[in-house]
């Protein structure tokens, strides 16, 4: 089993060579490849970092809220103390599983094998998929078995909103930078958004005013990098490719359900990781009053916001070309 001691991406510890044969697996399933089409992008697996911890169920730390106050003082005059202001932060890990039963018959089959192969991967796809849709739009407070994503976690001055029309507004390009500068980490930045949004984005390259700010390269991977001030992109699909989880069916700040969020996030230790037990795992058991082998997969997934200001969530955006 693979044991993350920093928070590492799925692709960086595949190429350290610390992955068990189930997570490669998922690298060459989820993760680019030099097979893949140049104009694919690359996805939030990519570039999203775990914290193992094999074993446990919750993982605490200490966040960060308000530095101490420093006074300047005369020669031999007394020091002013203060102290800086903190909070426990306990993260449960939540519980992914899924299970499937391949018939006995079929099993005996020549087919048998490659059909339980299918629906094994097909299982992993839907475990983590779930995952995606909820480090973004989980809450434990509607239901509390899943992650609290980030949606539901981010406010105050990390909450910004694009405008306050129904439906929301056109992306401005002064209102983005201002989501840039209030997101601030040790960990390198990323926008994420989803595929409707970057591709808003990627149509304002001709835009006066915004699209020296925009740039499209290709990867070593051959898939295509878009950035925004140096900022890398990054649109968040389902498996499928469908622009399901962010995309315009969010409400603004004035109502409708016609917008969409986008997210800067500083990734690393110090700011937004994932947290997972170990490897995806499962098995096969037998069950007396089912008509085959009945396999199951689970992943215990969880999330860590370390620092309040890594986290921005740039709500109220309407599917609108972008502005100036």
């Amino acid at each position: 089993m693979a044991t993350f001691t920093t928070p590492l991406t799925l692709q960086e510890a595949n190429r350290a060579g610390e992955l068990s044969q189930v997570d490669a697996a998922l690298i060459e399933t989820f993760l680019p490849s030099k097979t893949q089409r140049p104009d694919q992008m690359a996805n939030f697996f990519n570039v999203f970092p775990w914290l193992d911890m094999a074993g446990v169920l919750s993982y605490q730390y200490t966040r960060e809220l308000g530095l101490p106050t420093v006074t300047p003082r005369a020669l031999n005059e007394t020091i002013t103390r203060s102290v800086g202001s903190t909070e426990q932060v306990k993260e449960a890990l939540k519980i992914y599983s899924h299970e499937f039963i391949v018939d006995e018959v079929l099993l005996r089959t020549s087919a048998g094998a490659a059909a339980r192969a299918t629906q094994a991967s097909m299982a992993a796809k839907a475990v983590l998929q779930t995952i995606q849709n909820h480090i973004f739009k989980g809450d434990e407070s509607s239901s509390a078995n899943q992650l609290t994503g980030l949606q539901a976690r981010i406010t105050g001055d990390q909450l910004v909103s694009e405008g306050s029309t129904s439906g929301g507004d056109p992306l401005q390009i002064s209102n983005l930078r201002d989501s840039i500068d209030r997101c601030y980490g040790d960990g390198p930045k990323v926008i994420v958004c989803g595929k409707g949004l970057a591709r808003r984005l990627d149509a304002a390259v001709g835009l006066a005013g915004v699209g020296a700010a925009i740039r499209s390269e290709q990867t070593a991977w051959g898939m295509k990098a878009q950035t925004f001030d140096g900022v890398p992109i990054i649109p968040v699909a389902d498996f499928s490719g469908g622009d399901t989880i962010l995309d315009f069916s969010e409400a603004g700040a004035g109502g409708g359900t016609t917008a969409t969020s986008l997210y800067v996030l500083c990734l690393g230790n110090s700011d937004v990781h994932g947290l997972r037990s170990g490897d995806m795992w499962g098995g096969d058991v037998k069950s007396s009053s089912e008509p085959g082998d009945v396999s199951r997969v689970t992943f215990q997934p969880g999330l860590a916001i370390k620092r309040a200001t890594s986290a921005v969530r740039h709500y109220g955006i309407s599917d609108a070309a972008v502005i100036a």
